[in-house]
């Protein structure tokens, strides 16, 4: 190689190596941080998390490029055909995930509330929820009641132990939404970019923390992508038919969890961006009317069980914590600065930054629909109810930027990239394995 042609190689691995550096410094940071204020008592167990990242960027940096090439072409060759990539992931999340679900904690209260929940519905039947709904703690004065159904009725087939509830999740919502991350992605950034996507998704803490446990949180990203996605095909094939298939999958959304409302200022800003014909807009007119006569009939039915006006009360309290405490701003703080870093992985950060900036450089139909909808999520999100599990629906998209610009890097360069990605997700994991928070920064 002529030295002109090794000059642009160096200058090409420049970004690429720059942000295996910054991956590996913020996430023994993130480990660092841990440790010096108390969060968890596991020193041992993330000092070897510590020097994963360490080993999994010197292992990347230093790796043959015969092996690179090789990973090149096993990555070429499920890429290849839909049904090897449905293959890969499947296999990658049931297996990931059939592991995870025997952790013993219950690192979010939700999880206790619901699997309590699924044992009176084992127990006592149908009826009893229904007359109980109001009083029963976490559900009667904040959630609608799809999710406790499913999970009741698992428990009535097949067993209430926690495991067979956890599994539900697994398989019929965090599987789904890994799937249709990688669909979604296709037809925003394109199919070499949807195959480096997923992966960043699933490896993003949360995706295991929220998808490998009895909660709402997975089902809602579920629901939502799955409606980003229609979308798209209601712009490619405009049908009232179709449009009715949103409201549903909507409406369903918001039986799982009331947060699905933030759909309307996705789509606000999909539409904004998009600007589709009349065909579309009418359709969407009738996957309004459905999505809200859902939610009509369940207040009705909230009405007469004596829910409606707690849970009405309890939303708009929650709507206005930011802006009317002193802690809300705090909780705010915290989970900008601690809690939603982790759940996306600070390892994960400077790829998903690196991705957005290169979309935002890219322009284009792809790069708008994406940042808008991310935005149109996120800005509401910090003034109102700023936990961070409620921004997970848009984590498919942020993983759609990161696999846009993993697209766009030398292939050795992106083997070396998933590489650190993965090893660094399984070592993180292992760090929330059992996890119990003992100290927050700002709270």
């Amino acid at each position: 190689m002529s030295p002109l042609g090794r000059l642009r190689t160096k200058d090409q691995a420049a970004g690429p190596r720059l942000v295996v550096a910054a991956m590996t410094v913020l996430q023994i940071g993130w480990l660092a941080a841990i440790v010096l204020t108390g969060a968890s008592p596991f020193t041992a167990r993330i000092a070897l998390a510590g020097l994963m990242a360490l080993a999994a960027a010197a292992a990347a940096l230093m790796a043959p490029a015969a092996w690179l090439d090789r990973g090149a072409v096993v990555g070429r060759w499920f890429a290849a055909r839909d049904r090897r990539m449905l293959a890969l992931i499947t296999a990658v999340v049931v297996v990931a995930g059939g592991i995870y679900v025997f952790h013993t904690n219950l690192s979010f209260s939700d999880e206790g509330q619901i699997a309590a929940i699924a044992q009176l519905i084992s127990d006592e039947g149908f009826g009893s929820f229904f007359r109980r709904f109001s009083t029963l703690p976490w559900l009667g004065d904040r959630h609608p009641p799809l999710m406790p159904l499913l999970y009741g009725l698992v428990a009535r087939l097949v067993g209430d132990h926690l495991v067979v509830l956890r599994l539900t999740d697994l398989l019929l919502f965090a599987l789904p939404a890994a799937l249709l991350c990688w669909r979604l992605a296709i037809r925003l950034v394109g199919r070499r970019a949807a195959a480096l996507a997923w992966p960043v998704f699933v490896a993003m803490p949360y995706f295991l923390r929220l998808g490998a446990v009895a909660m709402l949180d997975m089902a809602l990203v579920t629901w939502f992508t799955l409606a980003l996605l229609m979308m798209v095909w209601l712009e490619e094939r405009p049908r009232l038919g179709l449009g009715l298939r949103i409201g549903l999958v909507a409406g369903v959304g918001l039986l799982t969890k009331y947060h699905m409302a933030l759909l309307a200022p996705a789509l606000a800003a999909w539409l904004i961006v998009r600007r589709p014909g009349a065909a579309v807009w009418r359709a969407l007119g009738v996957a309004s009317v459905v999505g809200l006569a859902i939610v009509a009939a369940w207040f009705a039915v909230a009405s007469q069980l004596g829910a409606s006006s707690v849970q009405t009360a309890q939303v708009l309290r929650h709507v206005t914590f930011v802006s009317r405490t002193i802690l809300g701003l705090q909780f705010a703080l915290e989970t900008v600065v601690t809690r939603l870093p982790s759940g996306l992985g600070a390892f994960t950060l400077p790829l998903l930054a690196v991705g957005v900036w290169h979309l935002w450089r890219q322009g284009g139909m792809a790069s708008r629909t994406v940042l808008g909808v991310v935005g149109a999520v996120w800005l509401p999100l910090l003034v109102t109810v700023p936990d961070p599990r409620y921004f997970a629906p848009t984590f498919p998209l942020l993983a759609a930027a990161a696999g846009a610009w993993l697209a766009s890097v030398d292939v050795r360069w992106r083997v070396r990239l998933l590489a650190v990605t993965v090893l660094n997700a399984v070592a993180t994991w292992g760090v929330f394995w059992d996890w119990q928070r003992q100290a927050l920064l700002v709270l």
